[in-house]
């Protein structure tokens, strides 16, 4: 029984998990609110998650908040030209269906995909890697084009998501509460575990991170 309470238990470990999820949930809803830095917190929130994934030890706020600044400016414009591509995309497909143009309906369908699946790798590459926004769109795009399973798969779980939040009243009320108690870092922190075989080849080597620093 003791071990089961034991700090550096098992136990102990899963609940400082949920915490600091919870912790880095309510950031980020708090950081994305004006919904031009939408981009930069959750650029922040996978710093954190990538360090927790990493098993290093971090102070959720500290560490989210600095990175909140470091990937202000990158993190912002990919959003923002996530969403320009977006918003352009679904004008197409609004004209589509004006002029029942079942080509241009195909088209425009392929630019929203496109466009997520550039936005479901676009922010874990901006925390990971240094770069500049228009290398981290043109990368992330790659990427997700490359390695089109697991991008279809982390879109499928936020799709799947939010249809659920959407299929009921009484499922809405739960999947609200679950958003707003865990319910984005949850499904932030399983994208970049979909990614990570992905991420591990294009890491630098530890002997080369050390060369780097020195």
């Amino acid at each position: 029984m003791n071990k089961f309470f034991d700090p550096n238990g098992l136990f102990a470990q899963i609940m400082n998990t949920i915490l600091s999820l919870m912790l880095l949930n309510v950031c980020w809803i708090l950081c994305s609110l004006p919904v031009v830095t939408m981009g930069a917190a959750t650029s922040a929130l996978y710093t954190v998650l990538i360090k927790m994934r990493d098993g290093e030890e971090t102070k959720v706020l500290r560490r989210f908040f600095a990175a909140f600044r470091e990937n202000f400016k990158r993190g912002t414009a990919v959003w923002l030209v996530l969403l320009l591509a977006a918003g352009v995309c679904g004008l197409d497909l609004y004209f589509a269906n004006q002029m029942d143009s079942n080509v241009a309906r195909v088209i425009a369908l392929l630019g929203m995909v496109a466009v997520a699946m550039t936005a479901v790798s676009a922010f874990i590459l901006v925390a990971r890697f240094e770069n500049t926004w228009g290398n981290h769109l043109k990368n992330a795009l790659l990427l997700s084009l490359s390695h089109a399973p697991r991008a279809l798969l982390a879109l499928a779980l936020w799709g799947g998501m939010v249809l659920l939040t959407f299929f009921s009243f009484n499922t809405m009320y739960m999947m609200i509460l679950l958003w707003l108690m865990v319910g984005f870092t949850c499904l932030s922190y399983a994208t970049l575990w979909i990614f990570t075989p992905v991420l591990r080849k294009l890491e630098p080597a530890p002997a080369e991170a050390e060369e780097t620093i020195e």
